[in-house]
């Protein structure tokens, strides 16, 4: 058996995670955007009222 298989797999693991992290940070800075816009929109709403 040799030695670096185990080191690899931990590797490309390891590169998900931050795949995973890096989709979860998009996706909240959408959601942060989104409620920054519909924040925006009761305002005016409001502003109309």
């Amino acid at each position: 058996m040799s030695p670096p298989q185990p080191r690899l797999q931990v590797k490309l693991q390891f590169q998900d995670q931050v795949v995973k992290l890096g989709c979860m940070l998009q996706s909240l800075q959408s959601m942060e955007t989104g409620l920054a816009r519909s924040q925006k929109m009761l305002q005016t709403w409001l502003n109309l009222l």
